[in-house]
């Protein structure tokens, strides 16, 4: 029985978590009421469970010092309670190359944010998320990370004390490079800690010293890559790389004209689809710097003639308008960025005795109040950016790009081509479009194109916008995307409305261009969906927060059946996590304890384990 603060209004007591999730006879006059197309479309979603799966937990004040615990969620075997990971604090983490343009890709890690206090890293291919922890001894303190991986386990994979008078400095406090794969881990230590550079086997739990012959080096927050066959970390004097065979050493990559170090390396390295070739920026100072590449053999090369003021590749947290690097998928061309009173965007050919670099945004294609770039890349053999106008400026920076549209430049002819058309020009020079980076612009995994918002102002449509025909709108009426994810082949969006309800949507995509929005589930306006979470098999869960009141929803995909938990509101933790045996595990939360349990999606909830304090989920796969 619920003690009395933590009675639901509406429910009998008396009632188990199963009976709670399942009593909803009447309305709770806190609940909002919610248009009527919500339940009638969703229909039962029915899962099986075949396999013995795990759910981590975090037992602890969140933000502050815990305990992980892992438990069976079919209740066959005692929970576990791994020594290393008691009395650890979650700390703050990223990966590597992240940008939002590629944020659907499914080899491309991706940042959790749902971690309170801290972040998780979300491996590619849905092999699990990695976390990074800090646990106090007596005599300072060790770090490491752990991961939680498909099977719902957490388990530690490195570890390495802290530096320091106290023994309590973080050694490792960079972003981490990710293998495509989602199997291991390119870590950068301090210079107090060594300055080593360590590749972490994540299923193994083992690691090498990939500088262990070379002098403490310093390497740069967000330079590091892991391929499939070569590693790559830029330091504060260039650029190392190192075969990803056992007893490999990393070295330095040769310089132009036989420099020793450069005085300075911008952020970030962009790498080829065929992971042939790297770019990084680097020269005698941010306002005099080249674009270099190289290989995993022989010399860095010049992509650029003249030094100009470049900054980086501009991946996030710093740029939340990239990249403002990329390299073709075969690595025969690099495109990069110049900063200055306007940005401007360039491209080269890299084979000996190419043509010099041609300005893609110069005045023949652009009319002049389109004064930035950003979202460079090469999706599907060509280069495509975003050319706008700046969003907005802090700290001398800017914030991103508004009044734009996508363009894709033809190999050899150089000829640029408005594919979003927003503006509704097709031809030079192009004017002001309608799309912003903060509506948000998306490729599609499938290679198909890119999905983004165009924003009228007082109105907007989420468009699909292929490489080869016409702009699709997939949904009107829309004022902003609140979330996007996928869920199997469909891309399911949460979106602020323009209707006269000016209601919140859940609706969803397939795959490819040309396809049409489905609304699943229309909310009041006083609704917000949160914790978006889909996966490759289909399954998707959020919350439906009305004026503070919770309430869980789970889907399957492509059929968008699904459920609600309960109709009556309650107050869910910050966390769910999908086991492999087709359920959600999530928490409740309650002034003395908090309850955690895993539902199917259809019946019941099943009581996981109930914990006197704060807690949550801590997701993997």
């Amino acid at each position: 029985m619920l003690p009395s603060s933590e009675r639901v209004p509406g429910v009998r007591m008396g009632m188990d978590l199963a009976q709670v999730a399942c009593h909803a006879t009447t309305r709770n006059p806190m609940q909002p009421r919610i248009a009527t197309r919500l339940l009638a479309p969703l229909l039962l979603a029915t899962f099986t469970s075949t396999a013995q799966a795990d759910v981590s937990l975090f037992e602890g004040t969140p933000g502050g010092a815990g305990n992980v615990r892992i438990y069976d969620e079919t209740g066959a075997t005692p929970p576990r309670a791994p020594a290393e990971l008691q009395g650890i604090t979650l700390l703050p983490i990223d990966a590597a190359s992240r940008s939002l343009l590629e944020a659907l890709r499914s080899d491309r890690p991706r940042l959790g944010a749902d971690i309170p206090g801290a972040q998780r890293v979300i491996l590619p291919f849905e092999q699990g998320s990695l976390y990074r922890y800090r646990r106090d001894g007596t005599l300072g303190a060790t770090f490491g990370y752990f991961v939680i991986g498909t099977d719902g386990a957490a388990r530690r994979v490195f570890e390495i004390a802290g530096t320091g008078l106290a023994g309590a400095d973080d050694p490792i406090p960079g972003c981490v490079g990710v293998d495509p794969s989602g199997q291991a881990l390119l870590v950068g230590t301090t210079v107090a800690a060594g300055g080593n550079l360590i590749e972490i086997d994540l299923a193994l739990g083992t690691s090498i010293d990939r500088t262990a012959t070379l002098d403490p080096v310093s390497t740069l927050f967000g330079g590091a890559r892991l391929l499939s066959t070569w590693g790559i970390a830029l330091s504060t004097r260039g650029a190392l790389r190192f075969d990803r065979t056992n007893g490999a050493s990393a070295s330095f990559v040769p310089l132009p004209l036989g420099a020793d170090a450069l005085a300075f390396v911008g952020d970030g390295v962009a790498v080829s689809a065929d992971e042939t070739t790297a770019a990084f920026v680097g020269g005698d100072s941010a306002t005099a710097a080249h674009v270099l590449t190289f290989r995993s053999t022989g010399g860095a090369t010049r992509a650029t003639t003249t030094p100009s003021a470049i900054q980086g590749a501009g991946y996030l947290p710093t740029f939340p308008h990239g990249p403002t690097l990329a390299v073709s998928a075969d690595g025969t061309a690099v495109a990069w960025r110049t900063e200055g009173a306007t940005t401007e965007a360039w491209v080269r050919q890299l084979a000996p005795g190419a043509a010099p670099a041609f300005q893609v945004t110069d005045d023949a294609h652009f009319e002049d109040t389109l004064g930035e770039t950003g979202a460079i890349g090469f999706i599907a053999g060509t280069l495509i950016l975003l050319v706008g106008s700046v969003q907005g400026v802090i700290g001398g920076a800017p914030t991103g790009i508004e009044g734009g549209d996508i363009f894709q430049v033809i190999p050899i002819t150089n000829e640029v081509v408005n594919l979003s058309l927003t503006s509704g020009q097709a031809l030079t020079p192009f004017p002001k479009g309608g799309l912003d980076t903060d509506n948000g612009i998306w490729e599609l995994p499938d290679g198909s194109g890119i999905v983004a918002l165009h924003d009228f102002g007082a109105d907007g449509e989420v468009l699909t916008v292929p490489w080869t025909g016409a702009p699709t709108v997939v949904l009107d009426q829309v004022k902003s995307v609140e979330s996007i994810a996928l869920a199997g082949s469909n891309v399911v969006l949460g979106v602020r409305r323009t209707n006269a309800e000016r209601t919140t949507d859940l609706v969803h995509v397939p795959m490819g261009v040309g396809s049409t929005a489905n609304v699943i589930s229309t909310f009041s306006k006083d609704c917000d969906l949160e914790r978006f979470q889909g996966r490759s098999d289909g399954r998707f869960t959020a919350v439906l927060d009305c004026l503070g009141a919770e309430w869980l929803g789970h889907a399957s995909f492509p059929s968008a059946s699904g459920s609600l938990l309960t109709n009556q509101p309650l107050v869910y933790g910050p966390t769910f996590a999908f086991p492999p045996t087709g359920s959600v595990a999530g928490s409740l939360e309650f002034p003395s304890r908090t309850v955690f349990f895993t539902w199917s999606g259809a019946g019941a909830p099943k009581l996981l384990v109930r914990w006197n304090g704060p807690g949550y989920v801590l997701p993997g796969a």
